[in-house]
């Protein structure tokens, strides 16, 4: 519908499409007095030419409006252009992890009757090494829980003779 209607709801439109707008007159005074330089300059454009256009004065005003018009629609396009890509990009990224990594793992898991989740439980090389390391220090701390016990009670013999 925007093709057919050339409607945009972005501010930024008619303030482009005013500030260009700005040098129609200095443009119409060099399409139509034949002693003005055939090159201007025009805020948005940069360096034109108009002495092909003085043939056809009576359009070249309706011609500018219009290129105004499109130039200024142009930037709010762009700008859509980007955001709906990047939107797009945001958009597979959900599906891609909330979608297809989902199955992807869930196939991964419960294939195999529960191969998968097994393997998610299994410890990992450097887990098991620290849990080993663990063990040992519980079976030292006993063997010394035992031989503080036994030299406190020797020292409460000793005490009591």
């Amino acid at each position: 519908m925007e093709l057919v209607a050339d409607y945009t709801a972005n501010p930024d439109y008619m303030k482009t499409w005013a500030e260009i707008m700005e040098g129609y007159e200095k443009f119409m005074e060099a399409v139509e007095d034949k002693s003005k330089p055939t090159k201007i300059t025009l805020e948005g454009f940069g360096e034109v030419y108009v002495s092909h256009l003085r043939v056809y004065a009576d359009l070249a005003g309706k011609a500018f409006d219009l290129r105004a018009r499109l130039t200024a629609y142009w930037k709010s396009i762009v700008l859509r252009l980007v955001d709906g890509l990047a939107l797009h990009v945001l958009l597979s990224v959900k599906l891609l992890v909330g979608k297809d990594l989902e199955e992807e793992l869930g196939n991964e898991l419960l294939s195999n009757k529960f191969a998968g989740l097994e393997k998610m439980l299994a410890p990992s090389p450097s887990t098991g090494t620290k849990r080993e390391r663990l063990k040992k220090s519980i079976v030292l701390l006993r063997q010394s829980k035992e031989v503080v016990a036994n030299i406190m009670d020797r020292i409460s013999d000793a005490r009591e003779i």
